[in-house]
């Protein structure tokens, strides 16, 4: 019997050693950076996942201005941001996310970074009427333990085998290789995809395919629908402006393709987008400290398809385009000029011949798209 509770014990300790020993290896590399700043002297870090390391990177990194929204923003560049604006920048995206998972990033970053004064955000109309509290559910399971202060639930952190297995052990491993060069990604690589796609009409449709919307009865917000527009906009765009009034807030409204705005035509949500819109920027032109943009009308973007990989995402050159006209203020909605806006919106899309489009050429290289803006984007620097 004294044998048996011998060899417990012993189970018991080496368990113990074993637990321990990976904990503290957890802890001490943390590769998502909840616990400390990254050991940028001893490891090298790939900055690779939004939902793991977005809170890190706000708790622990030097910034005074930060670059939020789905992937729509992915592929801005920290410098380029850094050098239209004075600041210095991190990138925050949540691929897909909610208004509600881009606020709480907000709110967070403002309470550990007080230097924090210029926040940049895309603002997606197709995520409008999601419910306030929304969060995305097919994406898995969202890593909430590396978000709360509860310490009880980190286990699913420590003793994670993704991370174990996929992260902490390779990070020591070459960490003693004689060649080896510790830091961490640059913020103009994460979550990049700008230069992984096609573009052009030729990626998007078949030039056979594209006809003039036809004109159904129009949807229209009514009742419920308005108000959980109203309730998502208040809570997860304004609400943060107002309790920060000296944060300056750089909203743009993402511009989607022509074909994105003649598909919302064919199945009549126009109407209901539109009037959706219309309560985003009525509620942010009551907040001083927010200078929202939206590019919806400007068709040198959204009638170029060479600009987009599918219906909706822009190349980067693009969101280098963005960052230069909200320096210089273009496209900004003020309470005398956006009911206009939202009639020559409604109108350009409503009246073009889309037919046309047939007609458009298809840059064999993607990259003259960008070339063609650079002018325009920086005023002939060579910004590299």
């Amino acid at each position: 019997m004294k044998k048996n509770i011998g060899y417990l014990i012993t189970y018991i300790l080496i368990v113990g050693v074993i637990l321990g020993s990976v904990m503290a290896a957890v802890i001490y590399v943390d590769p998502f950076f909840h616990y400390h700043n990254p050991k940028t002297e001893e490891f090298y870090y790939p900055l690779d996942n939004e939902r793991s390391m977005n809170d890190g990177i706000v708790k622990f990194a030097d910034f005074d201005a930060m670059i939020i929204g789905t992937s729509m923003t992915e592929n801005f560049r920290k410098t380029e941001a850094d050098y239209f604006f004075n600041i210095n920048s991190i990138k925050t995206p949540f691929s897909g996310g909610t208004y509600k998972e881009m606020n709480d990033l907000v709110v967070k970053a403002l309470k550990y970074q007080p230097k924090l004064k210029t926040v940049i955000r895309g603002l997606d109309m197709s995520l409008l009427e999601y419910d306030k509290n929304a969060r995305r559910t097919d994406l898995g399971d969202f890593p909430d333990y590396l978000y709360n202060k509860n310490p009880l639930d980190d286990v699913q952190y420590i003793y994670n085998r993704n991370v174990i297995f996929d992260r902490v052990l390779p990070m020591l491993y070459d960490s003693n290789d004689a060649d080896y060069k510790p830091g961490i990604d640059n913020f103009n690589l994460y979550a990049t995809w700008g230069w992984d796609y096609t573009y052009g009409i030729d990626t998007l449709i078949n030039r056979t395919d594209l006809t003039n919307p036809k004109t159904p009865e129009r949807d229209e917000l009514r009742g419920s629908r308005k108000r959980t527009v109203r309730d998502n906009v208040k809570k997860n765009v304004v609400q943060v402006a107002l309790d920060n009034p000296d944060v300056t807030f750089y909203y743009f409204i993402t511009p989607y393709s022509c074909l994105w705005w003649r598909d919302k035509i064919n199945d009549g949500t126009i109407g209901s987008y539109l009037d959706a819109e219309r309560i985003l920027i009525e509620e942010c032109l009551q907040c001083p400290n927010i200078k929202l943009y939206s590019f919806n009308n400007y068709s040198d973007i959204t009638m170029d398809l060479n600009n987009y990989k599918d219906d909706g995402h822009y190349g980067p050159w693009i969101n280098s385009l963005i960052l230069r006209y909200m320096r210089d203020g273009e496209g900004l909605l003020t309470i005398n000029n956006y009911e206009e806006y939202l009639e020559a919106t409604d109108k350009l899309y409503s009246t073009f011949n889309y037919y046309n489009l047939s007609t458009q050429e298809d840059y064999a290289d993607d990259t003259y798209a960008e070339t063609l803006l650079h002018e325009k984007i920086y005023g002939g620097t060579d910004l590299d």
